[in-house]
């Protein structure tokens, strides 16, 4: 199939692939040469604009791998060692117990293996030149999930001293390092950081489901706070540019117009395995990437989220192959892993499949059993059964943050759901279909559980690429 043909098929598959659980959907396929972009369903439901091919949308955490990009770009200047500490670059950094800022690495902060308990951390106070800044201040009362550089944990703070390190050295807000240092020279002419620039020009506006009305409703939030900056929440930017910097990676660091963005060695660099967990539900980290294994091939990949909206983007170096997309509502984990699957099958012939090997379950659900918790959240867990019954929590900091998660999340509601065992340690959702797993997003919802006691008790469980601690 061509890429015109194919550019369609998605497009008049989308209300399918969302079943009527996202709003809109824009994307790009960069293939061998050539480049086509896409668009379904509307851009605003405030306004019923539909969504273009030229419509940007709030970024979110695919900025990490324009960071580490940043970062590695720096290390080519000789301007950053990987190896060294973080508080070599900002002294000012702590955490709530003496020593722990200073065992962590700058390539801890890249690789997600710094340990830093602060996921769901959103200064919300902040909006000038201190932002970021403001949120390495709060880094202050929060401290480790495990000692860095021996597990992985998603890191939004590790990013965040990311964007705080560029700032500090280049002199600038991390907005203005990153309009200068990274859509300049890679071209990405489409692209902004705030919502000044952005409502000037097409842009999306984020979907949640709305129970009382039984169907969505846009968002009350357009994007979170400017000191999460780094972490994802400024960055706007259209599938063509996304594209552009996909692009780069694809051709060893050089930039579309031959320019040399980063060394063909910081380029493989990020690309390489820096940890590996050894589960589907947490594919290998490089720098800023994820290596995830699907379809018998290798996608760096890494997703993105916004308030009511979600973007992926997946490049394939063996198949000089990129897919970018964004969509707005809670459907978005079907769209993004529908396509993929289209793709892959139309240009490559490849279909996707299960990520795990079923295997004989555990003799006993109790070594699962018990209080597990980090930043925010927390999770009962009972054997019941054949299955794990999960009681979740949230448990906001205060008020500000409360609005912040209501935002972003569309609701605060922690339902109970039950975990089925895959094999001795590898759980999914109870009644799920294994083909939900098969993409790239759906294997986010398997659980695995990890460091068993002396007693046989595991000591953290982890999915979404996050890990949450046995705390009793």
């Amino acid at each position: 199939m061509n890429l015109t043909d194919l550019n369609q098929e998605i497009e008049d598959q989308f209300p399918a692939i969302s079943r009527g659980l996202a709003a809109g959907y824009v994307g790009g396929i960069y293939h061998a040469g050539e480049t086509v972009t896409h668009a379904a369903g509307i851009a605003n439901l405030n306004t019923g604009a539909p969504m273009t091919t030229d419509t940007r949308w709030v970024l979110g955490s695919i900025t990490k791998v324009l960071v580490a990009s940043m970062i590695l770009r720096l290390v080519d200047q000789g301007r950053i060692d990987l190896d060294r500490r973080v508080v070599d670059y900002l002294p000012e950094f702590r955490l709530k117990v003496d020593g722990m800022a200073e065992a962590i690495l700058v390539r801890h902060l890249l690789d997600h293996t710094n340990g830093i308990d602060a996921d769901t951390l959103y200064p919300p106070r902040e909006f000038g030149p201190r932002a970021v800044q403001s949120y390495v201040e709060a880094l202050g009362s929060t401290g480790l999930l495990f000692e860095p550089g021996t597990f992985t944990h998603y890191s939004n703070p590790g990013y965040a001293l990311a964007g705080r390190i560029l700032e500090r050295l280049e002199g600038v807000t991390f907005n203005e390092a990153i309009e200068r240092d990274l859509y300049g020279p890679l071209g990405m002419t489409e692209s902004c950081t705030s919502a000044e620039q952005a409502i000037l020009h097409r842009t999306a506006v984020g979907a949640h489901y709305d129970a009382a009305a039984g169907g969505l409703k846009a968002t009350s939030m357009f994007m979170l706070p400017v000191a999460s900056a780094a972490t994802g929440t400024t960055p706007i930017v259209t599938a063509a540019d996304l594209l552009r910097f996909g692009r780069m990676h694809l051709a060893g660091g050089k930039a579309e117009n031959g320019a040399t963005y980063l060394s063909a060695d910081s380029t493989a660099r990020m690309q390489k395995v820096s940890f590996d967990l050894g589960v589907p539900n947490s594919a290998p980290t490089g720098l800023g990437w994820r290596r995830v294994p699907i379809a018998g091939t290798t996608a760096l990949f890494h997703s993105g989220g916004s308030p009511g909206g979600s973007s992926t983007l997946s490049v394939f170096p063996e198949h000089e192959l990129i897919i970018t997309g964004f969509a707005s509502g809670p459907g978005g984990l079907l769209v993004h892993d529908g396509v993929l699957a289209l793709v892959l099958k139309a240009l490559l012939g490849r279909d996707v499949e299960a990520p795990f090997a079923r295997g004989a379950p555990p003799r006993d659900l109790s070594a699962f059993a018990g209080e597990y918790a980090s930043f925010q959240s927390s999770m009962s867990i009972t054997a019941a059964g054949e299955t794990l019954h999960c009681q979740p929590r949230s448990h906001p900091i205060d008020e500000d943050h409360r609005r912040v998660a209501l935002g972003y999340l569309g609701t605060l509601a922690t339902p109970a759901f039950s975990l089925e065992p895959l094999n001795e340690t590898l759980f999914k959702p109870a009644g799920a279909p294994d083909e939900l797993f098969h993409g790239i997003m759906g294997r986010q919802a398997l659980t695995s559980f990890h460091r068993p006691d002396a007693g046989g008790r595991y000591g953290f469980r982890h999915s979404g690429w996050r890990a949450m601690p046995r705390v009793g």
